[in-house]
């Protein structure tokens, strides 16, 4: 009898073993879980309770319980040596990739403010040659420090739990794990579901953006046909007036850090964009058509909604299948260009300008000089392109010129040439300033270029933004899936005083798609074609704007006049703002009123979204292509 006694200790020590171990990783692996939420939260300047963060935290427990429930179900069961063998690989490799997951999805948020998951890894893996930049800026000290820290949670832990070898009774560990994964159901406070991180970690990370088949399937009927959104533009006869034009795209550029939009106080930081406003047509409401540049371009350069998709499948060729600015300006006579400093390869930018239909172009590649230094991770300080746009605008005949230019420094990380680059979110914001003032030098040079030159008398100047950039106003950052006015609301001046006369407002609902009917319609070239934008000098303002998030099925903004509505696609309630009254979007109508007025605007939105879908499902695009790369491009001035 003593000795059975004493067999039992020692055959039940294996099982023992691999229970610590699976509890020992567990709590660190939660704690790891609930450290990196914190952090996230605390950049997000969550305004909580004691409860709400509780609601918060522990389902991030819970998510943990439900990764280690197989390996807890099977660690007392296995009677083979090859079943253990099994076991303790699949063991570390489920938590080898735990933990690497973990480390890269909180090193995704502290850079970018969004959440990484398979949708995005996915887009990244697709892309890895054009995101290289990206990625290894990434790699910095801090990503380095939280690997260690990973590596040696997974290592010791597995140590400490092959050590301590409790005597953990076989059923007391599954009852715990059924406990907390119970956590995984606590029904959220209402800071919780309006918070953009209410999802766990690892949930957030599995999980597909839901679709939303049944609500389009109702609003199907109410769809007008295709034809109706858009029908393509052709030109009946020559312009009336040929001035030249030139188009400058300010990158990640916010309306209250531009003048007039900014406060006064702000504008002897941009004392360029500040006289240019002083002598300009000036949009009070315009917007984005998507909250990422590549999208953007689209809506811009060819007045039409791009696909709702994250894919740039416009750059893919014969995929834009839209006559868009340089097509038809060229057909007028104009000779057009595309530059900007940022590098060609990134979205194949090259594949999307000739697609627009632009003669020639110029990135990174062909614009690197000495003297110029890098602007972050996508290229080249803009002030590079200055001389060169000059330059190629003076080597042309008697031929009016279309030109546009997009700028750089003031897309993250915001570094100002010859400045060092910072991970520090907290730093982010006055760094942007920084390459706010920056981008108003290079507005400045361009203009006493063109002074010099004789071309400012002769040229319409259209200043623009793609889109804004938040810094954790609506607890997110960046702009990819922004759908707030930080981002959407974007500024649009028109300088061409020759033509206009002098400085005014331009009150309305205006788009970038907008633009093309606009500079049409300026130009007295006679057209037909049914657009959905319209012509901003001539007409009033839109009944309602749409704009777009660059990640598919995320979030979609609608503005009828004062009422803002945020559509989240199901991941969050659809939310409303009175921008009268609130302009900076912090106080949410929609608890307040009736859901057949949300179920109403709800419906508007789903409208447009499948008006879009509808158009290019008619227009589908390759699915795969070869990148196109300039054989010519504008030389750069000595």
């Amino acid at each position: 009898m003593k000795h059975l006694a004493d067999s039992k200790p020692s055959s039940a020590k294996p099982a023992e073993q691999r229970l610590t171990t699976i509890l020992v990783q567990s709590i660190l692996l939660a704690l790891l879980l609930v450290a990196f939420r914190i952090t996230k939260e605390r950049i997000l300047h969550l305004d909580a309770s004691l409860l709400d963060w509780l609601v918060l935290l522990l389902p991030e427990v819970g998510s943990v319980a439900l990764l280690e429930g197989l390996f807890v179900v099977t660690a007392t069961r296995l009677r083979s040596r090859t079943a253990v063998v099994v076991w303790w690989t699949s063991f570390g490799v489920v938590h080898f990739l735990a933990y690497a997951l973990i480390v890269l999805e909180h090193t995704f948020f502290l850079h970018s403010g969004i959440r990484l998951d398979l949708d995005l890894v996915g887009y990244a893996l697709d892309n890895f040659m054009m995101l290289q930049g990206m990625i290894a800026y990434g790699v910095d000290h801090g990503f380095v420090i939280r690997v260690v820290v990973a590596l040696s949670f997974l290592v010791l832990g597995t140590l400490v739990g092959l050590r301590a070898c409790l005597p953990i009774p076989e059923q007391a560990l599954p009852v715990t794990v059924l406990g907390c994964m119970a956590l995984l159901v606590i029904p959220p406070t209402t800071a919780v579901r309006n918070a953009g991180l209410a999802t766990t970690t690892l949930g957030g990370f599995l999980r597909s953006k839901p679709g939303f088949d049944t609500e389009a399937q109702k609003a199907q009927e109410a769809l007008p046909p295709p034809a109706e959104l858009y029908t393509a533009p052709r030109l009946l006869g020559p312009p009336e007036r040929t001035p030249n034009v030139l188009l400058l795209i300010l990158e990640s550029t916010r309306t209250d850090v531009t003048p007039p939009y900014a406060p006064e106080d702000f504008w002897h930081r941009t004392p360029a964009l500040s006289r240019l406003a002083d002598e300009s047509l000036v949009v009070d409401h315009a917007y984005s058509t998507v909250t990422h540049t590549s999208k953007a371009l689209t809506g811009i350069l060819c007045g039409m909604y791009p696909r709702q998709a994250m894919r740039i499948l416009e750059s893919l060729e014969d995929s834009l299948q839209l006559p868009c600015l340089p097509h038809l300006l060229a057909e007028a006579g104009y000779r057009t260009a595309f530059m900007q400093t940022a590098y060609g390869r990134f979205e194949n930018r090259p594949g999307l300008i000739r697609n627009m239909g632009f003669e020639q172009a110029a990135f990174q590649e062909t614009l690197r000089r000495p003297g110029f230094g890098t602007t972050g991770y996508l290229g080249l300080d803009e002030m590079a392109m200055v001389d060169p746009a000059v330059g190629w605008l003076d080597q042309g005949g008697p031929e009016p010129f279309f030109l546009t230019l997009l700028t750089l420094s003031t897309h993250h990380p915001y570094q100002v040439p010859g400045q060092p680059v910072t991970t520090d979110v907290a730093e982010h914001h006055a760094r942007y300033i920084e390459a706010i003032e920056h981008q108003d030098r290079v507005v400045a040079a361009l203009l006493d270029r063109l002074e010099e030159t004789g071309h400012m008398d002769d040229t319409v100047l259209v200043v623009l933004g793609d889109h804004g950039e938040a810094f954790g106003e609506h607890r997110r950052l960046q702009h990819d899936i922004v759908p707030y006015e930080e981002v959407v609301h974007v500024p649009l001046l028109i300088h061409a005083p020759a033509l206009l006369g002098p400085s005014r407002h331009i009150s309305g609902l205006r788009h970038q798609v907008d633009l093309l009917p606009t500079l049409l319609d300026l130009l007295g070239v006679p057209w037909q074609g049914k657009l959905p934008g319209r012509d901003i000098l001539e007409t009033p303002g839109h009944e309602r704007v749409y704009s777009s998030c660059w990640f598919a099925n995320t979030c979609l903004a609608m503005r009828e006049g004062d009422r803002k509505w945020v559509f989240h696609y199901g991941l969050r309630p659809t939310e409303a703002f009175d921008l009268a009254t609130d302009p900076g979007e912090t106080h949410n109508l929609a608890p307040a009123l009736s859901p057949e007025t949300i179920h109403a605007a709800e419906q508007k939105i789903l409208e447009f979204r499948l008006s879009v879908d509808a158009w290019w499902a008619e227009h589908p695009a390759q699915t795969s292509g070869p990148e196109r790369w300039w054989q010519e491009a504008p030389p750069p001035a000595p």
